[in-house]
């Protein structure tokens, strides 16, 4: 397993004594390309497993939205071409607004990483 962020760079704003993240802007994100297709490059995953919308957009493009991903869908990024499993990001699951969210949403990233791990495996 190789885990990267898609996005190199970490923004936030303080709130009280946390520091929150803030999410890339498209310039930011088309720097950090080249970065990410080397790693996919040199790495060569048999499934790259993208968290969130934007890991979505660093990889697909600025139109895309989880929810229009949940099946396995091919990718070619740079010279690395495969298979892709999209889900939310893990912190959706720990931000969701009420208990029966949370379970949901840890439900469906649980599917998409056995999804992508049986994959990855075949």
């Amino acid at each position: 397993m190789f885990a990267t962020n898609a996005v190199k760079h970490f923004k936030w704003e303080p709130r009280g004594t946390r520091r929150l993240h803030k999410k890339p802007n498209r310039r930011e994100i088309t720097a950090c390309r080249p970065w990410l297709e080397e790693e996919l490059r040199v790495v060569g995953p048999r499934v790259v497993v993208v968290l969130g919308a934007t890991a979505g957009a660093a990889l697909v493009g600025p139109g895309y939205r989880v929810k229009d991903h949940l099946e396995p869908f091919d990718l070619e990024v740079g010279s690395w071409a495969g298979v892709a499993v999209a889900t939310v990001h893990p912190s959706a699951v720990l931000r969701a607004p009420s208990p029966d969210a949370r379970k949901e949403l840890r439900a469906d990233l649980i599917a998409a990483l056995s999804r992508a791990r049986d994959l990855a495996v075949a």
